[in-house]
């Protein structure tokens, strides 16, 4: 492998966030039924685009939606 300046080097991290919080499911004492409500809303899903370089130079953005923009590498 040949040499390269580890300056040049940046890592990546892509997490992603969602607010479906509420549980599809639910438990009750034995013979007896579960019941409840829940609101109805449609989740919205954030992604985390984040970068380091050895220097310790950080990065971040973020974006609505599951995917990433075609454009995400230009941060």
């Amino acid at each position: 492998m040949p040499e390269c300046d580890i300056s040049n080097l940046v890592f990546l991290d892509e997490s992603g966030v969602n607010t479906n919080m509420t549980r599809p499911y639910a438990r009750a004492l034995g013979g007896q039924r579960a019941v409840d409500c829940a609101p109805v809303n449609t989740p919205s899903s954030t992604t985390i685009l984040s970068s380091i370089q050895v220097d310790g130079e950080t990065t971040y953005t973020t974006y609505r939606g599951g995917k990433l923009p075609k454009n995400s590498l230009n941060i």
